[in-house]
């Protein structure tokens, strides 16, 4: 019912007019060679912008020699100036720079590589072959020291490795050691001995 209501209403009906469009002179003629430019609103930006960038530019420029004076200035006055009294008054001022502080780091150390060369391939044959003789200097060594009285109680041990005598244990003196050693080098097939053996007096 409302939208009866609203058609009902008297309507009002604007007119337009018209007019027809406005006759204007042509532009001068030019003469040959002349520039035309068109005036529009986004020169005047432009020329705005540019003008900002320049201000901005010339601030900077000031602020960058306002502090390089400064640090020049700071400079100067932390050097120690020469005393005038100091210097006899026959002898013309020297004005040479302070030689640079040169610090040297020492080249970092590296450590060569270890190099194990294994030992050659040998075969099975001789490998049995010096192992059984290895066995053979081992027994003998622990047969003559179970058979001295002053060694039998005390804790030794010798290890051989192709004829090579490592011993281990303690003993009470030094004379002691120098004897467990000359007794072993006497052993048959004994190539070296690495007493390690240990002094311990009572």
């Amino acid at each position: 019912m409302a939208d009866q209501e609203r058609d009902n209403r008297p309507r009002q009906v604007i007119e337009r007019k018209s007019y027809p469009p406005r006759e204007t002179a042509p532009p001068p003629p030019r003469p040959p060679g002349e520039i035309v430019t068109q005036r529009d609103g986004n020169s005047s930006v432009v020329v705005t912008v540019l003008a900002v960038l320049v201000v901005a530019l010339v601030v900077l420029i000031l602020v960058f020699f306002a502090m390089q004076s400064r640090t020049n200035n700071t400079v100067a006055v932390e050097e120690p100036t020469p005393a005038a009294s100091t210097q006899p008054a026959t002898q013309p001022a020297q004005t040479t720079p302070p030689a640079p502080v040169i610090v040297e780091q020492p080249a970092p150390q590296t450590q060569p590589p270890v190099v194990i060369n294994p030992p050659a391939p040998e075969s099975a044959v001789q490998d049995t072959a010096r192992a059984l003789q290895d066995s053979k200097i081992q027994l003998a060594i622990e047969d003559r020291i179970q058979k001295e009285p002053a060694l039998s109680t005390l804790d030794l041990s010798a290890t051989v490795m192709n004829g090579r005598v490592t011993l281990v244990g303690t003993v009470k003196s030094a004379d002691m050691k120098d004897r467990v050693e000359k007794m072993v080098r006497r052993v048959s097939g004994v190539r070296s001995v690495d007493n390690q053996i240990m002094v311990q007096p009572t």
